[in-house]
């Protein structure tokens, strides 16, 4: 049990319980489902949104791009709105502001702010001491941007790499970095494959079907070949490594990498 997110329970059910949709949160200082629900409907109550529900939908997305377009120290942001921002911060396992609303704490976003870098850093992102849409879509979901149980090393450092490369692409959403190989994470690998094709925005959409497939019919690669303007050896290699086929994680296809495939 967390204090600081039995806190927010309590905050979010005083604060929100009288809006259409909310669902009174169990405070019992867990940070799972029940809490980051309740942050979903709190932010989007405070976009102004009449309807409170579970999901981050394009909804709230285009309502957050609209009225906030990104939390930073170098705009001014509503109370409330960062407290969102804390308490996701606390159910991720980062420590941002001890914040009792029963006894008010006036923060600013700088007080938060180290806890951003260190969750960016963690998940590969470049460190600007930001919260975007898409950052704020991870804070608020189970995710994990730390190795879990027996995830693999090697698989959170392509989750990064991933996050690192492609994050700022339109659709590409921030994966998990927690060493495992899931639905999102190959998703993430398609969306790779297709902007490396030169797929525009709007056009890959992380499917692989025939666009995908034809470009990829065009794409050879021989021993000693290296990354440059695109990254296809790396991308085989992650396909190797989401197999469980180890190779030297790198942009050469060196004799290992022919070896193994």
């Amino acid at each position: 049990m967390d204090p600081q997110v039995k806190i927010a329970q309590t905050h979010l059910n005083s604060t929100y319980g009288h809006k259409a949709g909310w669902t009174r949160l169990t405070e019992d200082g867990v940070a799972g489902w029940n809490t980051i629900y309740g942050l979903r409907k709190a932010l989007q109550a405070e976009l102004g949104i009449a309807q409170l529900a579970t999901g981050f939908g394009d909804k709230t997305r285009s309502a957050f791009v609209e009225q906030l377009g990104v939390i930073a120290e170098y705009q001014d942001s509503p109370m409330n709105v960062l407290r969102i921002v804390n308490w996701s911060l606390w159910c991720k396992g980062q420590s941002g502001v001890y914040d009792d609303p029963a006894s008010p704490v006036t923060f600013a976003f700088i007080d938060i702010a180290r806890a951003i870098t260190n969750l960016q850093g963690a998940l590969g992102l470049t460190i600007n001491s930001s919260v975007d849409v898409k950052l704020m879509a991870f804070l608020l979901s189970m995710d994990s941007h730390v190795l879990a149980g027996p995830g693999r090393s090697a698989i959170r450092q392509i989750q990064q790499w991933l996050n690192g490369t492609f994050a700022n692409r339109r659709d590409f959403e921030i994966v998990a970095c927690d060493g495992f190989v899931t639905r999102n994470t190959q998703k993430a690998l398609l969306l790779a494959f297709q902007y490396e094709l030169g797929m525009a925005d709007g056009v890959a959409n992380g499917n692989f079907g025939p666009g995908t497939r034809d470009g990829l019919r065009g794409v050879r690669l021989a021993p000693g070949a290296t990354d440059g303007s695109k990254r296809y050896v790396r991308l085989l290699k992650v396909c190797l490594l989401f197999n469980e086929i180890d190779v030297p994680w790198s942009g050469t296809y060196d004799e290992s990498t022919q070896t193994k495939v």
